[in-house]
Order: structure tokens, then sequence, then C-alpha cells
């Protein structure tokens, strides 16, 4: 047999660490957050695809090739640089005002 729901809510909810907020200051907290700006959202999803782009499978197989590049293998050296490069085009596009 289901529980009767009655369709009634606490008028507070608990915060994160347990403080008492009220449903207008979750609302205004959630918009909040969502407010990026249109170019950087669109970066944001470009270098997401570009990431995807760079550790898949075609370009990891152009670098799996035997040989060093400064004493690392070649795919391990592509791998960190890829890694490196987004990681700094990320903090390009997040600390941009």
């Amino acid at each position: 047999m289901a529980a009767k729901v009655t369709g009634k809510f606490p008028p507070l909810q608990r915060g994160l660490k347990g403080h008492s907020i009220s449903k207008g200051e979750v609302a205004s907290s959630r918009e909040n957050n969502m407010d990026l700006p249109k170019g950087k959202s669109q970066r944001l999803a470009a270098l997401f695809l570009l990431g995807n782009l760079l550790f898949n499978y075609p370009l990891l197989a152009l670098f799996n090739r035997t040989g060093l590049v400064f004493g690392i293998p070649v795919l391990y050296a592509y791998v960190f640089a890829a890694w490196i490069l987004l990681i700094a085009l990320l903090a390009l596009v997040v600390e941009k005002r």
C-alpha cells in the first residue's frame, strides 16, 4: 500500500551546514550560479569538445609511435602536452571577465 502524499512541504529547507534558509534564498542562489555570460559558456563547451577530440582515438593513434621526446615516449608527451594546453585554455576562459 502506497503512502498518502498531502502535497504540503515544510516552510524551510536545510542548507549545506544545517543552516535554515528560505525558499526564496534557494531560488536566488540557483539563479546566481547559472549566470554565465553566453560567450563564456560557449567557450567552455568548445573546450570540452576540443578535449574530446584531443584524447580520442584518431589523434592518439597518430602519436602512438616508438620514439622519445626529451626522454619521454611520444604518446605520453602528447597526452601531457594536450592536458597542459587544456588546463591553460580553461584558466584563460574562466578567469577572463
